[in-house]
């Protein structure tokens, strides 16, 4: 499983998602990786996080959303 974070500013400062230990799945975590660039207009930053789930059984698996919350400087309030 993978999950892109990507934005403006310090992107650097995203904390380290977690995933709930889920029944009959193994959860091993790579470490991360933040990427920056320019655009001309400023610098983008992109912070990628990932899991590999290895299923101990058979049958289906239900993984939890992940929620991020973050301030939006635009709208000047916290977001989800």
């Amino acid at each position: 499983m993978t999950v892109t974070v990507r934005g403006r500013g310090n992107v650097r400062r995203v904390p380290e998602l977690k995933i709930p230990s889920l029944d009959g799945v193994k959860i091993y975590a790579d470490q991360p990786v933040v990427r920056s660039e320019n655009d001309g207009e400023g610098t983008i930053v992109t912070k990628t996080m990932k899991w590999a789930l290895v299923p101990e059984r058979e049958g289906r698996f239900q993984i939890p959303s992940l929620a991020l919350s973050y301030f939006d400087a635009e709208a000047g309030a916290t977001a989800r």
